[in-house]
């Protein structure tokens, strides 16, 4: 049975889980984020309450918070099958995130302090690192570590929390992201734009920090089509 512990969500941010509920929700999100249940999968409350010891209520309860989180889809018949997501979704999810991240920076860069600033630059030497070594899966998961990290000093529990729902969306395409970031080039335009990103914060740039974040996020083009 999985109990009341911390769970590890796909932002690398601890969670104190404090209902049956919240457990089995994050369970899930997180099978469906990794692809351990794929798109257009049915799955079943019986299934899944017998496999965590669990009566099917608190199953019932995340069915219907994933489904309206867009990570399930429910039908008339109250069939449950894994939602997939179209490139017209992908394309609107990362318009959402462009907007919200760059917010979130100019945010952060008027309460952040020097242990968070050299937070940041850590953690970005760590990716020009994993870039240098061509190690794609370290380096994606540094730079979600570094977002998080400046979504965190926002103080916004508001805005935290909606960024951590349209990120976990888009990490459902975590093969398709590996793929694109073994290309020839991508991590090195991909690092540069990080390189641009600390030092607005290590200067302070207001005046471009938004800017700069927004367009860091249109390395693949996709906000082109």
């Amino acid at each position: 049975m999985i109990g009341f512990d911390s769970i590890e969500t796909p932002t690398h941010d601890r969670i104190k889980v404090r209902t049956l509920r919240d457990s089995v929700y994050y369970y899930l999100r997180d099978k469906i984020i990794k692809q351990h249940i794929k798109p257009k999968q049915r799955i079943y409350e019986k299934d899944i309450a017998e496999e965590l010891d669990l009566s099917t209520t608190p199953v019932r309860e995340a069915f219907l918070r994933l489904a309206a989180e867009g990570y399930l889809e429910i039908s008339e018949h109250k069939s449950v099958t894994i939602k997939s997501i179209s490139h017209s979704e992908l394309i609107e999810i990362y318009q959402v995130i462009s907007v919200l991240d760059g917010y979130a920076a100019s945010l952060a860069l008027q309460r952040i302090d020097q242990d968070q600033l050299k937070k940041i630059q850590e953690l970005t030497d760590k990716m020009q690192g994993f870039c240098e070594k061509g190690m794609v899966e370290e380096y994606l998961e540094i730079n979600t570590l570094l977002h998080s990290t400046i979504w965190n000093i926002t103080g916004n529990e508001s805005l935290l929390n909606t960024l951590r729902n349209v990120q976990s969306q888009m990490l459902r395409y975590h093969v398709e992201r590996l793929s694109f970031y073994s290309k020839p080039g991508i991590m090195k335009k991909s690092i540069r734009y990080h390189l641009k990103i600390a030092k607005a914060f290590a200067e302070s740039d207001n005046e471009n920090i938004e800017r700069i974040v927004r367009e860091h996020w249109n390395i693949s083009g996709i906000l082109d089509t």
